[in-house]
């Protein structure tokens, strides 16, 4: 896996992984600071990896997304009997951004930000809204978007905590009630119409943010859930109503980017178990992973099952040792 990282002080770092059955092992990281990052670059840099894990262990290489890191991916498909893959998280996470466009989506999610930020930049308020919602709200990021929904979500759970707080003597009688930035808040938060927008939006971004919460770990290898679990959003999505216009979205990320070829084979080994009929196999296949379904009742067909281990076997993100190494600066 690779994946680039950029901190604070504009220090620009590549990180090389390399994952298999659930486990990660961080190979090597590279200050890219004052290197050009153009394909030519990022291929040489795949390519050593390549050579030193060996590449005949190499099945695919989970990359960053930007256009640098596709073309050279790309070329070591032509090179190498390996695939590459885009990282699905933030191909997701794209989705949310195309999403986030959406004039009135714009609108509900700046709202939502104005009452976050007035809150969190008040420690009096900020106490009493932890008292009387009994706990905390969720902040949306400026780079994952797909924490507008967790934002959103959050707000929509506290709705009647937040309006208790804005109409309650202690706020009335606050300065703070009468502040053109105080008033707008509460306006917000004591506008019916906001909050029918907000409820409706979490219902639009729930499937893809569960597929997203899937998709984006490290504790198992998810590659084979892909083509499922984007069936699901999909479907879901399909009986809501006004939702076309998000299925559109989603449907262009995924025609363009995110569809490949592995996720397919890795959805068609998944479900190759389904033939295999033994009772003990049969009860066992909701039970297990794939993976360990197939070292465990594979063995009558050794062919497939070898695919099957080498395929089943691969994450479909990298993005979650890009937030370990940014937690870790």
């Amino acid at each position: 896996m690779c994946d680039g990282w950029t901190g604070p002080t504009r220090m620009s770092i590549i990180n090389f992984m390399v994952y298999s059955k659930g486990s990660t092992v961080f190979l090597k990281s590279i200050d890219a600071s004052n290197q050009t990052k153009d394909h030519k670059y990022i291929y040489e840099q795949l390519k050593k990896i390549i050579l030193k894990v060996g590449k005949k262990t190499v099945v695919q290489i989970v990359i960053d997304n930007g256009s640098a890191f596709v073309k050279a991916g790309k070329k070591l498909m032509g090179d190498y009997n390996l695939y590459w893959t885009p990282c699905a998280a933030h191909c997701i996470d794209l989705m949310f951004e195309d999403i986030g466009k959406n004039e009135n989506v714009a609108i509900v999610i700046k709202q939502a930000r104005a009452i976050t930020t007035y809150i969190y930049n008040h420690n009096w308020l900020l106490a009493k809204m932890c008292k009387t919602c009994k706990g905390d709200i969720i902040r949306s990021g400026l780079t994952r978007f797909a924490t507008n929904y967790l934002a959103l979500d959050s707000l929509v759970k506290k709705k009647a905590g937040l309006k208790q707080l804005f109409t309650s003597t202690d706020w009335t009688n606050h300065n703070y009630s009468a502040s053109k930035e105080g008033q707008t808040v509460e306006n917000i938060i004591l506008n019916h119409t906001f909050w029918d927008q907000a409820h409706k939006m979490c219902q639009l971004f729930e499937s893809l943010y569960k597929f997203l919460r899937i998709v984006d770990t490290e504790v198992y290898p998810t590659i084979g859930a892909m083509y499922e679990l984007m069936g699901i959003v999909k479907e879901k999505l399909d009986k809501m109503h006004g939702a076309k216009w998000i299925l559109k979205i989603i449907n262009n990320r995924w025609d363009k980017t995110l569809k490949h070829p592995l996720h397919a084979a890795a959805y068609i080994l998944q479900g190759c178990k389904e033939r295999i009929c033994r009772p003990t196999a049969i009860a066992s296949r909701k039970e297990m992973s794939p993976v360990e379904w197939w070292v465990m009742y594979g063995d009558s067909a050794p062919t497939v099952k070898k695919l099957a281990l080498k395929v089943l076997s691969q994450t479909a993100s990298s993005s979650t040792y890009e937030r370990n190494w940014s937690t870790l600066h």
